[in-house]
């Protein structure tokens, strides 16, 4: 009896891990302090509990419609819950008068709380993924997946009920964090980085040109190769390469120096409460709706390789298609997101 009370050594040493990692959270926690932590984690956790509110919605004969507004409503939520996090968090640290000392340690306590949840929700995310797509998209079981999938609490199995929304919980996640992240980020500020990045890429194929066609730098480039000693190869590459790096670096200087105008006038703008306001929200609104498009092209793949596997596939790589598209359906928010996908319907799905 008491042997099938002890955990195997890689048992004991994982969960050995994940204590010590969840005792550096509580005291990163704790010295930070909850007013001065992001608070994302629980704004992810609010806006889930929203979704586990759409079983109740009535679904509408039009698909398309009920879809938007699923998406819709997902979006607003993620708004207001953003919003409010940032107008308390903005209140707390505009705080000039020092907190009594019972608010003092209550700041920290709850900040240690938040650390821990942060890292136990970042487990619970990508462990719970991870063990989607072993349940429903393959036959693994016995070992660590027996105690797993088989664990109850209170006379109930807890795979059973959280993996009705492993897939929710990460589509959640992966919403807020467009949300937030295309907000603080602005579409104007966004707009500038991939300018810089083509205008980098640019520069550097420009510079290869200058070389290779330009009289003076070609003539330039042709005289250091024939100071390199040896293969004329080597030192073609040589020549070539050095006039290449020096007429990069001077465009990369002028770059630079229109880089810090344009940052400067970003900043100054940035300044404007209103243009930042509208800049983030655009930025947010576009980076949700990229998300929500990959996410419906996502589902239409696994749709297409579900008939696929029913007519060419054998009969192993068909259930794990379907084991696949089982997992997609798993969850309210998924389901609603795979039933309904704009794609699917235009394809006739």
């Amino acid at each position: 009896m008491t042997e099938n009370l002890l955990l195997p050594a890689g048992g004991v040493i994982a969960i050995s891990a994940l204590a010590a990692v969840g005792g550096i959270a509580v005291l990163y926690g704790a010295l930070k302090k909850f007013s001065r932590m992001g608070w994302m984690g629980w704004q992810i956790a609010v806006v889930f509990a929203f979704t586990l509110l759409l079983r109740f919605l009535p679904a509408f004969e039009n698909k398309t419609l009920y879809f938007a507004v699923t998406a819709g409503a997902c979006l607003l939520v993620a708004v207001l819950v953003l919003t409010v996090g940032a107008g308390v968090r903005s209140y707390m640290r505009s705080r000039r008068v020092r907190a009594p000392l019972p608010l003092r340690i209550l700041d920290r306590l709850l900040g240690a709380v938040t650390a821990l949840f942060d890292w136990a929700l970042l487990l619970v995310i990508f462990g719970g993924a991870a063990l989607g797509i072993v349940w429903y998209g393959t036959d693994l079981r016995g070992g660590v997946f027996d105690i797993i999938f088989s664990f109850t609490f209170g006379g109930v199995n807890v795979w059973s009920v959280v993996s009705g929304y492993v897939y929710d919980l990460l589509l959640v996640s992966l919403f807020v964090i467009v949300v937030k992240g295309g907000y603080r980020l602005g579409l104007v500020k966004s707009l500038w980085v991939a300018a810089a990045c083509l205008l980098t890429l640019a520069a550097f194929f420009g510079s290869l040109f200058i070389a290779l066609r330009v009289p003076f730098a070609s003539a330039l480039a042709v005289k250091i190769a024939g100071a390199v000693p040896g293969s004329a190869l080597i030192g073609g590459i040589i020549g070539y390469g050095a006039v290449t790096l020096i007429c990069f670096v001077l465009i990369s200087v002028v770059l630079t120096l229109l880089g810090v105008l344009v940052n400067f006038l970003v900043k100054k703008l940035d300044g404007v409460k209103p243009f930042r306001v509208i800049d983030g929200a655009i930025l947010s609104v576009l980076l949700f709706a990229v998300t929500v498009a990959a996410v419906c092209a996502g589902n239409f793949g696994v749709y297409a390789l579900t008939g696929l596997a029913e007519g060419e596939a054998g009969a192993a790589v068909a259930g794990m298609v379907r084991g696949l598209q089982d997992f997609v359906c798993s969850s309210p928010l998924s389901r609603v997101f795979y039933e309904c996908n704009p794609v699917l319907l235009l394809a006739g799905g």
